[in-house]
């Protein structure tokens, strides 16, 4: 159960009843994909973010958007995970269109909350980034988790037919492999700041690392076609909003031919 605020936090969400599990075994060093992972709901997200904004004395102001769009980032890491977990454990092609649709609404979590999540960064002004505290410095975790190496056995043998472009599949592999990693990433260091509630470095870490990791890399890189208004077809590079449509596709036209 995650604890109550203070009796004097600010009123933004009724409290959490439900149950929340910290994942702590995301957090062993030398992990790789598929990594372990037990799903938690969006308003559980939610309540254990608020939790720590309440705790470290964020702006009153910035609790409730920070919450909110913090809480649908966590949650987008925690629902691309578990799609790339389910794409490669399809073994029908309803399965494996319903992976790259849990896929394509986890990438639109990450693109649809940009607007708001500097509260999220905001809310660490003034809290220490470092300390001399065993522990703050974060865990050993891996920074690599090496999805590709499962999703490559999986398009070798695969148990139905997937006619996407090659040279664009090999892109959307590309694409899968480190956004899972970048996930990954996220969810470690917002569980071990849960875990470890009171440590204001660990708190900083997760906030400033999930503000600038998603504003910087994921959705720029990976999500968005940064190239899209390009003329030249050498400069596109589409992104995982373009590319998870085109393979759902593949799969379904193979499915419609029987």
């Amino acid at each position: 159960m995650i604890d109550e605020p203070p009796e004097d936090a600010p009123p933004t969400f009724p409290p959490f009843s439900g149950h929340f599990f910290y994942n702590q075994a995301l957090l062993a060093p030398g992990l790789a994909a598929p990594v372990p992972l037990v799903l938690n709901e969006r308003v559980g997200f939610r309540a254990a973010l608020r939790d720590l904004l309440v705790l470290h004395r964020a702006a009153p102001v910035l609790v409730e958007p920070a919450t909110v769009i913090g809480g649908s980032l966590l949650f987008g890491c925690q629902e691309y995970l578990a799609g790339c977990h389910d794409l490669i454990a399809a073994a029908a092609p309803v399965q494996f269109v319903k992976a790259s649709h849990r896929l394509l609404a986890a990438c639109r979590e990450f693109s649809g909350n940009l607007d708001g999540i500097y509260a999220l960064q905001q809310a660490t002004d003034g809290l220490p980034a470092e300390s001399g505290q065993p522990g703050d410095e974060g865990v050993a975790c891996a920074r690599l988790k090496n999805y590709a190496l499962p999703l490559e056995r999986y398009f070798e043998a695969p148990p139905f037919a997937v006619r996407m472009d090659l040279e664009r599949r090999g892109l959307l592999e590309v694409h899968l492999d480190s956004v899972y990693d970048e996930a990954c990433r996220q969810l470690e260091r917002f569980y071990l700041a849960a875990l470890r509630k009171t440590s204001a470095p660990l708190f900083v870490q997760f906030a400033r690392g999930l503000y600038r990791d998603v504003t910087r890399r994921l959705v720029p890189d990976h999500i968005f076609d940064l190239f899209r208004k390009s003329t030249t077809l050498a400069d596109q590079r589409p992104g995982l909003l373009d590319l998870l449509p085109e393979l759902e596709e593949s799969v379904k036209k193979t499915s419609d031919r029987r």
